[in-house]
């Protein structure tokens, strides 16, 4: 999932999809992501450091950017109902693991995955409102569904490389929602994170068997309601 901070030096570059035209500052390597028979997104944040474009099937022509679908958030908005790119109805940048965090060691937020169509249920749930369009859906998920690790697991008898570590304790500690619909279960990281999460891979299977369904979430009760188990994500900065 890749994210490019774009400067004031960068060029400004027509961006073209079916619903309309915008122009706004794109880095000249800013690039969609592999492969490209996937969802290729490119996420681009404004020099302003307020708004991220969010491009899904994006794609370099001559004259700019070509994508199928085209939403601008606010970094400091809502967090939830405001659109966005993926099938829930919200923005790609919501839940990617970031290489920063890899390398500190602590992810302080929840993060976004995805599973295949068998295993989802038509029906959104909080924070989601929407879902796969023209989709059939063969399994019990709705989109939106929020699972964790419950804290009375060791996660030491899991053991994780010190990547899936990392990805397990934010699993615990804040959860992870249910996104978007993928061939396999899959979290989201940005490209350059890959060299810290190769080992990780082979962690998915035993993080995934040891989550839990949080039937209590939603808008009133964010996590399940009651005390939080861990510090909330410090204010967005820059």
């Amino acid at each position: 999932m890749p994210v490019f901070q774009a400067s004031d030096h960068d060029p400004i570059t027509l961006v073209t999809s079916p619903a309309g035209r915008w122009h706004y500052r794109v880095p000249d390597d800013a690039t969609p992501a592999a492969p490209s028979h996937g969802d290729r997104h490119l996420l681009v944040i404004d020099p302003s450091h307020r708004f991220v474009d969010e491009c899904w099937v994006a794609r370099r022509i001559d004259r700019g950017l070509r994508c199928r679908y085209h939403v601008r958030n606010r970094l400091r908005g809502a967090g939830v109902g405001e659109g966005g790119t993926r099938a829930y109805g919200g923005s790609a940048l919501a839940g990617l693991i970031r290489t920063w965090e890899i390398e500190q060691g602590t992810i302080s937020h929840a993060l976004a995955f995805a599973v295949p169509r068998r295993n989802l249920a038509h029906g959104p749930v909080w924070p989601a409102n929407s879902e796969d369009g023209n989709a059939t859906y063969g399994g019990s998920l709705p989109m939106g569904t929020l699972v964790a690790i419950p804290h009375d697991v060791d996660l030491g008898s899991l053991h994780l490389s010190p990547g899936g570590l990392v990805i397990a304790q934010a699993m615990r500690d804040y959860g992870a929602y249910l996104v978007d619909a993928s061939e396999n279960f899959t979290l989201f990281a940005e490209p350059s994170a890959e060299p810290l999460l190769g080992p990780a891979r082979s962690d998915l299977q035993a993080i995934r068997a040891a989550l839990r369904i949080v039937t209590n979430n939603g808008p009133d009760r964010a996590g399940g309601g009651g005390a939080p188990l861990a510090t909330r994500a410090p204010p967005l900065r820059g």
